[in-house]
């Protein structure tokens, strides 16, 4: 798997005058029922990316610089909310500064000014973040259209580290040095580039109509590793696009928890995987359940603990008790849960008629093991007919492992959108 740069404890966001005190730890809506997120009924996850880690080499945070995040939601709404994440930091995080907006043009920094927003939190600018927590934003009043794509820009003064960041964006994202350009529309400003996603890990709409939120949760396939760059081309994209097609009662948002190297039986942090994420089991309440709105869950895992060292005895078995501690889990929260076949890798250096077998056994228990609410057959939608332990040559990234943009549309196809609900 390919290694990258790079849970929730109870915790309270101090703002300025004020304290916030999080229910799960997220600070309680004034209004409106609680649901799943810590936000009331009517907001609904349209993006994720979990914090999988620590950013390496930044002790001292990233003091007086503006980091810009570009990200493509899926569901729109008339207000958004942003989630911001201090999870892996060892010191109090003081963000002075976070704004919303809409972006300008593709592949650039530059927003839109009459959409540029300033969140707030409790109604304070500046909001600090205890160690182990994420805080929501108050309520942005900004209409979004389906597929926007959103730029949230935070700045900060003071040194506080390590950083909590997605590492695998496969998204150009920006940063300003000196001053406060957090609300700065200009893209000259913003003259260094990266790939992964600092500080915010959810992005939620006002979407009262919608059907809730589909959480994905996988490792680098569901991460979108062999797509486009900046092309939003990740079957969990895919997928939202066809969700949005749909009625609007029917429509959903998705929650993206893919981590590149995450696995269900090992921590891959410990070999060699910075920004793994924890284990499926212990990032399940905060990734998945916790999320806003989320009604579905699809579980795309298996794969890495198969082919990724070091391999534990009896996976097949192993991963096939996850499962059903997941779905057992799950249903706890009232949500279901999709599974999907693990996908070939024959030419993968790891492969091997063991590995072969045992992702046999996990396939035929997803298939027919009666443990999911519905299945989708992610094997079957990109097998080579004249090579079925093997991926179609078309939807191959170059890997033999990870799929290009077409394998992860061919992916999306595969999910049974009228099982989602």
């Amino acid at each position: 798997m390919i290694s990258r740069r790079g849970l929730f404890a109870a915790g309270m966001a101090v703002t300025a005058g004020a304290v916030v005190t999080s229910c799960t730890p997220w600070e309680k809506a004034a209004e409106g029922e609680e649901r799943p997120g810590g936000l009331p009924d009517g907001w609904v996850a349209s993006w994720g990316a979990p914090a999988g880690g620590p950013e390496p080499d930044t002790s001292k945070g990233y003091p007086f610089k503006s980091i810009r995040n570009l990200l493509q939601i899926s569901l729109g709404g008339s207000a958004v909310r942003v989630r911001m994440s201090n999870l892996y930091g060892k010191d109090p995080l003081e963000l002075k500064h976070v704004t919303v907006a809409i972006q300008a043009e593709p592949n650039s920094p530059e927003a839109r000014p009459e959409s540029m927003r300033t969140a707030t939190f409790d109604g304070a600018q500046a909001v600090v973040i205890q160690p182990g927590t994420e805080v929501w934003s108050d309520k942005v009043d900004l209409e979004l259209p389906h597929n926007a794509n959103l730029l949230v820009t935070t700045y900060a003064t003071g040194g506080s580290g390590p950083v909590s960041y997605h590492p695998m964006a496969v998204q150009f994202n920006y940063m300003a040095e000196g001053k406060d350009f957090a609300d700065d529309p200009r893209a000259d400003r913003f003259t260094e580039q990266n790939s992964w996603w600092r500080y915010v890990t959810e992005v939620a709409v006002y979407a009262p109509q919608a059907a809730g939120a589909v959480a994905t949760f996988g490792g680098s396939s569901t991460d979108g590793a062999g797509s486009t760059m900046g092309g939003n081309a990740r079957w969990p994209d895919y997928l939202g696009r066809r969700l949005i097609d749909m009625a609007p009662k029917q429509q959903m948002g998705v929650y993206n928890a893919g981590v590149s190297a995450n696995r269900l039986l090992v921590d891959s942090n410990n070999y060699g995987h910075e920004g793994a994420g924890k284990v499926g089991l212990e990032r399940l309440q905060r990734d998945v359940i916790d999320r806003a709105g989320v009604r579905t869950l699809i579980v795309a895992h298996g794969l890495n603990d198969l082919q990724q060292p070091p391999k534990v005895p009896n996976t097949a078995q192993r991963v096939i008790e996850q499962f059903t501690r997941i779905v057992s889990r799950c249903h706890d929260n009232d949500i279901r849960v999709v599974g999907t076949t693990i996908t070939p890798f024959k030419y993968w250096g790891t492969h091997n008629p063991e590995t072969e077998r045992e992702r046999q056994e996990i396939n035929e228990f997803v298939l027919h093991g009666g443990v999911f609410d519905a299945v989708a057959d992610f094997d079957k939608a990109i097998l080579d007919p004249n090579d079925p332990l093997a991926m179609r040559p078309e939807f191959d990234f170059g890997d033999h492992m990870h799929c290009n943009d077409a394998g992860y549309r061919a992916m999306a196809d595969a999910i049974n959108l009228e099982r989602l609900t």
